[in-house]
């Protein structure tokens, strides 16, 4: 995704946490700010596992 989804995303996200939390206008900033960072790290660890080969499926357990 792009930079401008990630933006859109996390503005709304803070969006819909505002609007059910007390949160000080002078955090909104922030929080945006965080959630944004939060998307576009998990977008480029989503992007690096996808090249590595994704994750790896360890082996189930067996009960006896």
């Amino acid at each position: 995704m792009s930079k401008d989804n990630n933006i859109r995303l996390a503005t709304r996200i803070a969006q819909v946490y505002v609007a059910n939390n007390a949160l000080p206008a002078s955090q909104v900033a922030a929080l945006v700010r965080t959630l944004y960072a939060a998307i576009s790290g998990l977008r480029e660890d989503a992007a690096a596992a996808s090249v590595e080969g994704g994750p790896t499926e360890r082996p189930r357990e067996t009960r006896k």
